[in-house]
């Protein structure tokens, strides 16, 4: 899938997942299957497991959208080393 990363204050980030393997751009997709706006600290935490997905999605720290919506719920786990 093909996701469009906004933190808030910073940057948009493209990252694409093909096989496994996950590449990174920075910029604007032209297309994405998910969306996400988030905001850096809540973002964080949320990918390291200290806050849950329900907790940051209510609080409004990271919101989602798009085509695939389902794919947000593994996303901030494409960043830590399992």
């Amino acid at each position: 899938g093909t996701y469009h990363l906004r933190l808030r204050g910073g940057d948009d980030w493209t990252f694409r997942v093909r096989d496994g393997e996950v590449t990174v751009q920075r910029g604007r997709p032209d297309r994405a299957d998910l969306h996400v706006s988030a905001d850096p600290v809540v973002f964080l935490r949320n990918a390291y497991g200290l806050t849950s997905n329900a907790r940051a999605a209510l609080s409004g720290g990271v919101i989602a959208w798009g085509r695939r919506p389902w794919l947000a719920a593994r996303f901030a786990k494409l960043f830590v080393e399992t």
